[in-house]
């Protein structure tokens, strides 16, 4: 019982960032072992890995950096995390949950007051890192 309530608070929590996301762009990050995103501020990345579906939304942009919200996955039980990406920071992202880093999402630059580049790189046999 205690599961379903966290479940539904979850998936509340998921459908309220979505409704307040601009656009919500899907990116094929298993095929390609980089993939480089031009976003706005309140919009969303969405893209699977590893049977998992997760959702990236933009929270707020500076010079500096970019505050992100992170929906891994979302099909299952998850909480969301919050996380700052600048140019002395790179979130890795572990999605097959095996404490190895799968994916790096980098600050690849300032492009307006609301507008960022995101730089997704995955992490395995051809591009370890």
């Amino acid at each position: 019982m205690k599961n379903s309530l966290y479940l539904s608070i979850f998936s509340l929590f998921i459908a309220l960032a979505l409704v307040n996301a601009g656009e919500i762009n899907k990116i094929d990050i298993e095929s390609k072992e980089t993939v480089i995103v031009n976003i706005p501020v309140k919009d969303a990345v969405e893209f699977n890995m590893f049977t998992g579906r997760h959702i990236i939304t933009v929270d707020q942009i500076t010079k500096k950096g970019i505050d992100l919200d992170l929906f891994l996955f979302v099909n299952e039980e998850q909480k969301l995390t919050y996380v700052t990406v600048n140019t002395d920071h790179t979130v890795k992202l572990d999605l097959d949950k095996d404490n190895k880093g799968d994916l790096y999402i980098a600050y690849g630059g300032y492009i307006n007051d609301k507008t960022a580049k995101l730089v997704f790189t995955k992490v395995g046999p051809t591009g370890e890192k």
